[in-house]
């Protein structure tokens, strides 16, 4: 089974937008899925022709209007990943986290932690998705006989 990972990137507070350009597009996030979200607010910067727009959003705007996206996408993260539970992804095991349990991402984008060995960093390694603490996924790897370490 292939579940593709969808995912936007999103400027809030772009000079000129209204507050029902806003809802619309916060509208149109919680009605796709989304698997992730990338929000940053906008910022001006030199020799870019937007930064001469009027219409300037206010710090504090921007700020509510980038949680509230935050908090979407964290939504929507959640939900794709516990779409996948049970089913066998491909992990780069890019190394230990602050759980101790190793951190990667799936080919279909979705953070997983799981526990392993030393041997596994830098691999990619067959995992299937146990749960969601959140928007991440816990995992358990796959060995050719069965679940377990490999």
């Amino acid at each position: 089974i292939t579940l593709a990972g969808i995912t936007t990137d999103i400027i809030a507070g772009f000079p000129g937008e209204t507050a029902e350009e806003f809802n619309n597009t916060l509208e149109f996030v919680r009605r796709h899925n989304f698997s992730r979200i990338h929000v940053f607010p906008y910022s001006d910067r030199p020799a870019v022709k937007a930064s001469l727009m009027k219409g300037k959003t206010a710090e504090e705007i921007k700020k509510e209007r980038v949680r509230l996206l935050i908090e979407e996408g964290k939504k929507k993260e959640a939900e794709f990943a516990s779409r996948n539970n049970g089913i066998e992804r491909k992990v780069l095991a890019e190394g230990r986290g602050k759980s101790g349990l190793y951190e990667g991402y799936t080919d279909n984008y979705i953070k997983v932690t799981f526990d392993g060995d030393g041997s596994v960093k830098g691999r990619l390694v067959p995992v299937v998705i146990t749960g969601t603490d959140s928007s991440v996924a816990r995992g358990e790897i796959i060995k050719e006989s069965g679940r377990g370490r490999v």
